[in-house]
């Protein structure tokens, strides 16, 4: 199986409850203070919050959905996934992934990119089908259960 840690960053105008936004039980390391204003906020004021999980594999779909996030191809950082919400004029939201299996003999660069290459496929927008490889199939089933 494979565990998700994620660390989530939000930011909304003054006259929205940024509490809609936030997932319950995650820790909140972050608040109003650690606020950033420009180019990617639109906004003077409003609010921030940054909160970071542990999340097996049906929380983090949950999540996902919940907020109405997208996966974003970006390869800075061949170990991470970015998501982000693109819909919602009222708040920003953005994440950071890194996926770990709980069997370390998984842990490769080869089989993260299968499973990187999954997750964009499946939290794009819309999702799109495509035929894996049997090894692929295996893999994601043993990560993903």
């Amino acid at each position: 199986m494979i565990i998700f840690t994620v660390v989530y960053s939000v930011d909304c105008p003054n006259f929205v409850d940024i509490e809609k936004y936030l997932p319950t039980g995650w820790h909140r390391f972050e608040g109003d203070e650690s606020r950033k204003t420009g180019v990617e906020i639109p906004w003077t004021g409003g609010h921030h919050a940054g909160l970071t999980s542990t999340l097996e594999p049906q929380d983090f779909w949950d999540f996902v959905t919940r907020f109405n996030l997208f996966m974003v191809r970006d390869d800075v950082d061949p170990w991470t996934i970015r998501i982000s919400n693109d819909s919602d004029d009222n708040c920003l939201a953005d994440a950071h992934i890194i996926a770990r299996p709980d069997n370390p003999k998984l842990l490769s660069i080869e089989n993260w990119q299968i499973l990187k290459e999954e997750l964009l496929r499946q939290f794009k927008n819309p999702p799109t089908p495509i035929r894996k490889k049997r090894h692929e199939r295996v893999l994601l089933k043993q990560l993903l259960g």
